[in-house]
This record gives C-alpha cells, structure tokens and sequence, in this order.
C-alpha cells in the first residue's frame, strides 16, 4: 500500500471517475450532434484534461511519498 494519505488518493480518483462520467455521457450523444455542438466538444476537453490532472496529481503523490522522487527543497 501507499503512503500517500486515503483520503487524498480518494478525492483524486473521485475526480477522474466524475469526469470519466461526464466523458461517458457526452460520448452518448450521436456524432452529428456532438460536432455540431462546441459546448460538448469543450466539455470533452475538459474532461479529458481533468482526468489527466487527477491521475497525474495521484501518480506524482505516490513518487513523492513511497520512492522520495519530484521532491523540491
């Protein structure tokens, strides 16, 4: 296990779980509509982004924690 806090690991995956929704949903809408619709194409990009920031926030924390790595004095 890791020595990153739970409850950070928690709000992390949290995070892109709610954003891998928000992708599931907007991937539901037929194709015509969704390239027609710069709303849902901007909320992909971002949803994408958020997913990407969250595991990468998680994946970081871990280096920190368990193998001493990204750490800046």
């Amino acid at each position: 296990m890791t020595r990153v806090d739970k409850e950070v690991v928690k709000r992390l995956i949290n995070k892109a779980e709610e954003a891998l929704d928000e992708i599931k949903k907007i991937l539901a809408v037929d194709l015509s509509n969704f390239v027609n619709n710069r709303s849902l194409r901007y909320s992909l990009r971002y949803s994408i982004v958020m997913v990407i920031e969250a595991l990468t926030d998680l994946a970081v924390a871990i280096l920190e924690k368990d193998f001493g790595l990204f750490r800046f004095s």
